[in-house]
């Protein structure tokens, strides 16, 4: 009996080391051996954890597969959290890749965290970049950034997290909640941080911040224009600036907008400018704001109510006096308007002179301009007597003075001489103030009717020549046919 319960015995021990060997062979050491993979990667040894690959029945090494995008995943994080460094978790997926059918397995996980880690340098440059500038420490950060880059199989993903976060910093700078100095920095550093596609992007900003530089100040200039309600001012300064409609810094809308901003005020600011100014009958300023209003908006803003308001007597005479100019010249030409012994209107063939353009001056400096209505150097001079436009005078123009003088070339002067008058207007009338002839040959001088020398004669000129001002320029003129427009907006500037 004793030996009968020693076998049952023996048997039930043979039973369970076998059970024990099933369990050792078939689950504990292939759980055993797939941990150790994972524990030979999580320490770098690549080729460790391939040899003990390759020893696992096939089961277990799809449970190996099975898990680990799950390993890599957690991996990741783990860097993410700050428990690992990025040199560790490169190791990690360094040593995946050494595994067989794993070449490039990590490429997905390395896209996901190297922007991270670079940009993790990045703003550690810009800091140092800041606070001391290019040093030892700015160049290591500088290295390290660049090997990760570049060791990336495919940076396209890299690359659009890096140009996301310039981005952001730019736009912030847009926005005004980010110094220029401070994005300038950013630039700078990603220049020397970034590769690829996302350095070009840095370049890209660095352009632009370059012509931002150039709009800064012009665009608070013309900002500084509309805060002062100089709305005109402020649409020529926006007119001048030229940015291309693809400018990618924003100043193009910027100056889009306040040009914009300044026209729709202006309309109504400086018609109720003009209408103040001629109900206090200032004239000129009220006419010089119409002209303005007429060259800026054209006939988008009507003017008339104001236009009526300061209509000076006299433009409605010379309009009407224009308005039928060859007969009104004929008229009055043959009453023989005279201007001493150097001008007489009854000798003109009007035909022969038909004005062409129109001027307005102020010949006597009364307020009231005369009118010149020319053809080639010929003027005939309408003047203004309270009521009706009145002729002055038919002359052969030479250059003006100040009022209330003009030179002449005397149109009744003798065949083959040359000469000047200086005229003088007082009340529609012109006077002779002094004259010279001198005949061509150089046998006969005359001054003021009576023969001279050559030195008199020329002290004479001398005299006469002295009066002319070289800076009076005639602002107001046109073709003739355009005599409304030169009229009604004349303002005396």
């Amino acid at each position: 009996m004793k030996n009968k319960k020693w076998m049952t015995v023996t048997i039930a021990s043979v039973v369970l080391i076998i059970i024990e060997v099933i369990l050792l062979f078939v689950l504990i050491l292939p759980g055993k051996k797939i941990n150790d993979v994972f524990k030979e990667l999580e320490n770098g040894n690549g080729r460790k954890a391939d040899r003990i690959l390759d020893d696992l029945s096939d089961s277990a090494e799809d449970k190996v597969k099975d898990h680990m995008d799950d390993f890599a995943t957690y991996q990741c994080n783990q860097y993410l959290d700050g428990k690992i460094t990025y040199e560790k978790l490169d190791k990690i997926l360094s040593a995946i890749d050494e595994l067989d059918d794993y070449y490039k397995f990590s490429n997905t996980y390395y896209s996901y965290v190297a922007s991270k880690e670079i940009l993790r340098l990045y703003e550690a440059g810009y800091t140092e970049y800041k606070a001391n500038g290019e040093t030892s420490l700015y160049f290591d950060l500088e290295d390290q950034s660049e090997e990760i880059y570049y060791s990336l199989y495919d940076s396209d993903k890299v690359d659009e997290d890096l140009k996301a976060y310039l981005k952001e910093k730019y736009d912030s700078f847009l926005n005004g909640n980010l110094a220029y100095d401070d994005i300038k920095a950013y630039v700078w550093v990603a220049e020397d941080f970034f590769g690829g596609a996302a350095l070009s992007y840095a370049y890209d900003i660095d352009s632009d911040l370059y012509m931002i530089e150039s709009y800064q100040e012009d665009y608070e200039t013309a900002k500084e224009y509309y805060d002062n309600k100089q709305y005109f001012e402020t649409i020529e300064k926006c007119d001048n600036v030229y940015i291309s409609e693809s400018d990618t810094t924003g100043y193009y809308d910027k100056f889009q907008d306040l040009r914009q901003d300044a026209y729709d005020e202006g309309k109504t600011y400086y018609v109720k400018q003009a209408e103040d100014c001629a109900n206090s009958g200032d004239y000129i300023t009220a006419r010089q704001i119409i002209a303005q209003i007429k060259e800026v908006y054209g006939t988008e803003v009507d003017v008339s109510a104001v236009e009526a308001l300061m209509k000076d007597p006299w433009m409605d005479a010379y309009a009407l006096y224009v308005a039928n100019v060859t007969e009104n010249l004929k008229t009055d030409a043959a009453q023989g308007v005279k201007i001493g012994n150097c001008d007489d209107t009854s000798t003109i063939n009007v035909d022969d002179y038909i004005p062409e353009e129109i001027y307005l001056y102020d010949f006597d400096g009364n307020g009231t301009p005369e009118m010149l209505l020319t053809v080639d150097t010929y003027a005939w001079i309408i003047g203004f007597d309270g009521q009706n436009a009145v002729l002055t005078g038919f002359i052969q123009a030479a250059t003006f003075c100040d009022a209330p003088y003009f030179i002449t070339i005397p149109m009744l002067m003798p065949e083959n001489y040359s000469g000047y008058a200086l005229l003088e207007l007082n009340n529609n009338v012109w006077n002779v103030v002094t004259y010279y002839y001198a005949a061509d040959d150089g046998s006969r001088f005359e001054v003021d009717g009576a023969e001279v020398s050559y030195d008199e004669c020329s002290a004479k000129h001398d005299e006469i020549a002295g009066y002319e001002n070289k800076d009076i320029k005639v602002n107001y003129g046109d073709f003739i046919e355009y005599y409304e427009d030169v009229i009604y907006n004349y303002t005396g500037e």
